[in-house]
């Protein structure tokens, strides 16, 4: 009696010795589990780099260089008036 959802032994052996119509026959039979199985293994990796990515979402937009650089320069004005005041009351 033949399980109809394993590959005989025989043919895995022939497979691993190297015959091309057995590797064939594997490949088809477990096809679908070695592409899921090398699926789940990227996944893996990306999530212990911490490249999650959820399926159906998309990544932030980055804001743009020349809005960063406006901000900056705006950062940099209140930190130049907070340091003159600073001066200023120090003098007095």
């Amino acid at each position: 009696m033949r399980n109809p959802k394993f590959v005989p032994y025989e043919t895995i052996v022939r497979a691993t010795s190297g015959e091309p119509e057995a590797i064939d026959e594997v490949l088809r039979h477990y096809g679908k589990r070695i592409r899921l199985a090398e699926y789940a293994a990227a996944l893996k990796a990306q999530k212990e780099q911490g490249k999650e990515i959820k399926p159906g979402k998309k990544t932030e937009k980055k804001p743009s260089i020349r809005a960063q650089l406006k901000a900056d320069k705006e950062r940099a004005a209140q930190r130049k008036q907070a340091r003159s005041k600073s001066q200023d009351l120090e003098r007095s």
